[in-house]
């Protein structure tokens, strides 16, 4: 059997500066912002509630966010730092994840930036399918994949 190719932790308020670092690190890295008021608006936003650091080895690589009613699993936000991309991490989790709702009998959903093309495609080829535009954001759409077939 392989080794695990991820684990994670609850997050907690200490690891603020590691969940800004790869909120700033993911994004587009031609985007210009005013360092200041970046984090001010990070840390007016910066909830714990199913929050999570993701780590490889010993090692926090990313940052995921899920929660989980009675309805869906809602994956709000899955970000791996530049050096550990495509090493498999991200759809380790998304594979774990989608088992563990059909597990429940519950239905995976999400929103993406419609920018975001190679999400898109990962989670395309994974089985989710485009629902919507978000009511929240233009430009993203919501996607969702369907455990109770």
């Amino acid at each position: 059997m392989s080794e695990k190719k991820y684990g994670y932790r609850e997050a907690a308020q200490s690891d603020f500066e590691f969940m800004y670092r790869v909120m700033v690190t993911v994004r587009s890295p031609h985007r210009t912002y005013n360092e200041q008021e970046e984090r001010a608006k990070f840390a007016k936003n910066f909830k714990l509630e199913g929050l999570h650091v993701i780590e490889h080895g010993r090692q926090d690589v990313g940052r995921l966010r899920f929660l989980l009613n009675d309805e869906h699993l809602y994956l709000g936000g899955i970000q791996i730092l530049p050096a550990f991309q495509r090493k498999g991490i991200g759809s380790a989790i998304l594979f774990d994840l989608i088992r563990d709702a059909a597990n429940l009998g519950v239905d995976v959903t999400l929103e993406v930036h419609t920018s975001n093309t190679d999400a898109q495609r990962l989670y395309r080829k994974l089985g989710f399918v485009e629902v919507g535009q978000d009511p929240h954001c233009s430009a993203a759409i919501k996607m969702c994949y369907f455990t109770k077939r």
